[in-house]
């Protein structure tokens, strides 16, 4: 569980399950292969855990913790 809990600030892409549940979704598929910022503390919205989460040029958006990765330094 460690690595589902995330800080402010911190960059975020979709997970491999995360890109498997919006690779079909028109709103959702725009978020593919994009970094976003975590802008929330965890939260519990439509009985999910997750975060607010800003991508470039969109609106924040709620994403289960099932659905993001931490972006990973080299």
């Amino acid at each position: 569980m460690d690595d589902k809990i995330f800080n402010f600030g911190d960059l975020v892409k979709l997970s491999a399950y995360g890109e498997t549940v919006f690779k079909f979704n028109p709103v959702g598929k725009r978020y593919l292969g994009q970094n976003g910022i975590i802008v929330s503390e965890v939260m519990e919205k439509l009985n999910m855990t997750g975060y607010k989460v800003k991508f470039a040029a969109e609106s924040v958006v709620f994403l289960g913790i099932d659905e993001i990765t931490l972006v990973k330094e080299c």
